[in-house]
């Protein structure tokens, strides 16, 4: 069986045991242990895969890192593991902050993990300290890219080649990073973008705000246009062809998988803050709720490539009778607004069935980098509390 073969039947089992793997040492044994022999570490060996690993200075007593793994007998690479029914959040990276520049070897890489979701960081930004994002995140799951396996491939004992790994996290980090200010770009271009693409043009005019905002649309399209183009254009003689789906558009395979991972990561923090979705599990849908107490009536989490939104979602089935919920409702707006923290966008939708009202959140979406999820989950959960405390008593008083 072949590296990729052998990752993805342990992705499948980890997801058939991971309901039965309830503490850190078992998430260990079970779960992060497989993966080190997959990747031809000898886990018996303690001066290969060292346990509870602790060197270096200014390291209080007791504080400890749960493996590092050796070569040549110097440690190069060290893992964090936390519970499989844990969110990693910025907080569980302290321990490796800490070891990273203190220990008396130079450590090359870092990795936070819970056996499902493993972090993987580097000191690409200043030498010899930690960067406070990782600038690889693989989900070790049924959802599992080709393109990811070959990346963890660089981290087995055997292609284990630290010039080679560093080469390749600058390429992800900087590709990322590219890729997701053109991605913003394209929905809401920032002046100086616009006005490059102006001059490039040889706009005749003076480069005033209302020339500058007539023009924003015709970048967003002539990306869209031009994307899709190139997604459709077949190779011509000796042109290499572009395979990968996300520099040009998100497939619904990889979309699903995307949506699929965001709900399951949200609702599981959600479920350590709130039992308000705790019964819900997660889909490939762009938005997952609960009822709120009356038919037609719901709370719902949507999500955005860059955006997200909580909202009470109105459909009893009759546009009358839904007309009229919001209008109760928006009789007490002043109270809701000031009880929630803020504005809300009212929707009464005069031209059809359904009403809303919703709160659109700027933190980001589900086309973001994943490590950015944590802070995206928080803000979603954090106004989703408000938002629900705020408006059910009035559902309540409607019910009456």
């Amino acid at each position: 069986m072949d590296f990729a073969a052998q990752i993805r039947a342990l992705a499948a089992r980890l997801d058939a045991d991971k309901d039965h793997v309830f503490n850190e040492e078992a998430t260990k044994h079970c779960m992060v242990m497989p993966l080190l022999q997959i990747l031809g570490y000898d886990i018996f060996n303690p001066k290969e895969i060292i346990p509870e690993y602790t060197a270096g200075y200014d390291i209080k007593k007791g504080e400890k890192v749960d493996y590092a793994i050796a070569f040549n007998g110097e440690p190069k690479i060290l893992i964090e593991i936390k519970n499989v029914n844990s969110i990693l959040q910025h907080k569980d990276a302290i321990q490796l902050y800490k070891y990273f520049s203190a220990t008396k070897t130079i450590i090359n890489i870092a990795i936070l993990t819970n056996g499902i979701q493993y972090q993987f960081f580097s000191d690409l930004d200043n030498k010899n300290k930690m960067d406070d994002l990782p600038f690889f995140t693989l989900n070790l799951d049924k959802y599992i890219r080709d393109s990811d396996i070959k990346i963890l491939q660089l981290f087995s004992k055997s292609k284990f080649n630290i010039d080679q790994i560093i080469i390749k996290a600058l390429e992800i980090k900087y590709t990322s990073e590219i890729k997701e200010y053109l991605e913003k770009q394209i929905v809401v271009p920032e002046e100086e973008f616009i006005k490059f693409f102006m001059k490039k043009t040889k706009f005749q005019g003076p480069f005033h705000k209302k020339a500058i905002e007539q023009f924003s649309p015709i970048v967003s399209r002539a990306f869209r246009l031009y994307a899709n183009q190139l997604a459709k254009k077949p190779p011509q003689p000796g042109e290499s062809i572009i395979t990968d789906p996300e520099i040009i558009k998100v497939e619904p395979p990889q979309r699903d998988m995307l949506h699929f991972r965001f709900w399951e990561q949200l609702l599981g923090y959600s479920k350590t803050i709130t039992p308000l979705h705790s019964r819900i599990t997660p889909g490939k849908d762009s938005w997952c709720g609960m009822g709120a107490g009356t038919s037609g009536l719901g709370y719902n989490y949507v999500i955005f490539k860059h955006q997200t939104r909580i909202e009470l979602y109105i459909d009893k089935g009759n546009k009358e009778v839904n007309k009229e919920i919001f209008d109760r409702l928006v009789a007490a707006k002043a109270e809701i607004e000031q009880s929630f923290g803020g504005p809300l966008e009212w929707e009464r939708k005069n031209e059809k069935r359904a009403c809303r009202i919703k709160k659109d959140l700027s933190q980001g979406g589900y086309r973001d980098d994943e490590q950015n999820w944590p802070k995206i989950h928080e803000a979603m959960v954090d106004a989703m509390i408000r938002f629900h405390k705020t408006i059910s008593p009035h559902i309540q008083y409607l019910r009456k």
